[in-house]
């Protein structure tokens, strides 16, 4: 795990550099802040991690353990700090995220598709009528 963030120190100035540079070319100099880090994009963090694009979108749907994001609009973005702090923290076992709990009233088992089973029927009209 420890070459893994060794990588990724490596990488994520590579990428946010690459960012900056190519949505740069259209800014006007004066514009852009050099201290500032450049944030990562769900993609760019998917590289990153080996993950597809939608499982990140789906922890953190979920409440599963994710680094901090920041919402610009209807956009997701993370900094390439957080991230680190993130997989550090899970390299360390100590997750901050809370485990995804149930409702007493959701059914255990995921809700199939289609018109309700005559069992299913049953048990529903048994729940509203007692």
């Amino acid at each position: 795990m420890a070459t893994f963030l060794h990588n990724l120190t490596d990488t994520i100035p590579k990428i946010a550099t690459e960012a900056v540079t190519t949505r740069r070319a259209g800014m006007c100099q004066s514009h852009f802040n050099p201290v500032m880090e450049p944030l990562l994009t769900p993609q760019q963090l998917a590289d990153l991690l080996g993950l597809s694009v939608q499982t990140l979108y789906n922890r953190r749907s979920l409440g599963a353990s994710m680094p901090p994001a920041v919402r610009i609009g209807t956009k997701v973005r993370f900094r390439p700090s957080d991230v680190e702090a993130w997989l550090a923290e899970l390299e360390s076992g100590q997750s901050s995220a809370q485990p995804v709990q149930a409702d007493d009233d959701a059914p255990s088992a995921p809700r199939r598709r289609g018109r309700p089973t005559k069992a299913e029927q049953v048990r529903a009209r048994q729940r509203t009528a007692g």
